[in-house]
């Protein structure tokens, strides 16, 4: 193990890679802040007052490759982004309102119907119902419930354990 560049000013709970269009580089997420490793230096960005980013993932929404944050977020301006937001190289922006609440894990997953983005956490969809921890799944233009009731998820990935792909909390 070693130490990349002068480390970080913060605790890092994600990481993820990418290839912003500037080349590829790493990005990694904690307490109030996220950072990019280009290879040579970080860059830290704020992602707001007294928030946190619990995870990371790469997903296409058509648009080309992007990281998807999930946690209590505000962006630099301090707009509250409703628990999943999307870096798209220069800022923060929110992902499919009216959700409301944080989220606590992230993955892509293709069920049958194409590659979407999966959220877990303590959400609200429209606004007015209680929050309540849920599996979610954007489409591209709203989210939708992904199941029944869940207890607390701290991750999400994909595993194939020989019967094909499937989504594990």
């Amino acid at each position: 193990w070693s130490q990349v560049g002068d480390g970080l000013p913060f605790r890092v709970s994600t990481l993820a890679a990418l290839d912003d269009g500037h080349g590829p580089a790493f990005y990694a997420g904690g307490y109030e802040r996220f950072a990019k490793w280009n290879g040579i230096e970080w860059t830290i960005f704020s992602a707001g007052p007294r928030r946190s980013i619990s995870d990371f993932v790469v997903f296409d929404d058509g648009s080309g490759p992007a990281i998807y944050i999930g946690g209590s977020l505000y962006s630099n301006t301090f707009q509250l982004l409703n628990g999943v937001a999307k870096w798209d190289g220069h800022r923060l922006t929110s992902v499919g309102n009216p959700l409301v609440g944080w989220a606590t894990a992230l993955a892509v997953y293709d069920d049958g119907l194409g590659e979407a983005l999966y959220a877990a956490g303590y959400f609200s969809i429209d606004g007015v119902e209680p929050r309540t921890q849920r599996l979610l799944k954007w489409n591209g233009s709203t989210w939708k419930k992904a199941g029944g009731k869940v207890d607390w998820i701290s991750d999400l990935d994909v595993f194939d354990d020989g019967s094909g792909p499937a989504l594990f909390a």
